[in-house]
């Protein structure tokens, strides 16, 4: 499965102080999410429109456009709604054409 928030970031600022004595910790490891610049102005085929359904799930709709169920958040990026929640019944969802163009464009612009 692709993953785009690989890189951590320590936070052990006073700011956090007092969260982090009472839990007894000395920082708090988080994931950095990865913003999708490298896909600013490019031209992405789209594969389908599908209409959203009160059954439908992205890792759903992966499967069935894409063969796997792993590629669900690509479909969400591509159209600004990245889970399940932020779709309507009706709405139109894009099928960008090759999640393997995207994965790519995003590893050789911010190094995921």
């Amino acid at each position: 499965m692709t993953k785009y928030n690989r890189e951590t970031v320590i936070l052990d600022n006073d700011l956090y102080y007092e969260i982090l004595q009472e839990r007894g910790q000395k920082f708090f490891k988080i994931h950095k999410t990865k913003t999708f610049e490298a896909l600013r102005g490019q031209l992405i085929p789209v594969l389908a429109t599908h209409l959203w359904t009160r059954t439908d799930k992205l890792h759903k709709l992966s499967q069935k456009y894409y063969g796997n169920n792993n590629d669900w958040w690509i479909i969400g990026m591509f159209n600004k709604k990245p889970t399940d929640a932020h779709f309507n019944i009706g709405d139109e969802v894009l099928i960008p054409s090759n999640p393997l163009v995207i994965i790519t464009l995003l590893e050789a612009g911010s190094g995921i």
